[in-house]
């Protein structure tokens, strides 16, 4: 028996062979763990992050509508799905 322990935000397309090969020699149980975070950004006010792609500081509002549409988003794996 294995213990998957994971978040499951990746597509599954990424690693779904992977586990069809593991689950021939063994019985996989999914565990899967979650951030309050990722679902809802606490209302503290403005924060300043790094957007990584563009390389460039923004100014985000956590009170803001940004932060309603960010939580009515999917996750990037979208685990629901």
């Amino acid at each position: 028996m294995a213990f998957l322990v994971s978040d499951f935000l990746a597509p599954p397309a990424q690693y779904e062979r992977s586990l069809r090969i593991a689950a021939r020699r063994h019985d996989l149980v999914p565990v899967a763990v979650t951030d309050p975070l990722e679902e809802e950004i606490p209302k503290v006010g403005l924060l300043e992050v790094e957007d990584p792609e563009k390389c460039e500081v923004v100014v985000f509002d956590t009170s803001g509508p940004e932060a309603k549409v960010f939580a009515t988003s999917k996750p990037r794996g979208s685990r629901g799905a």
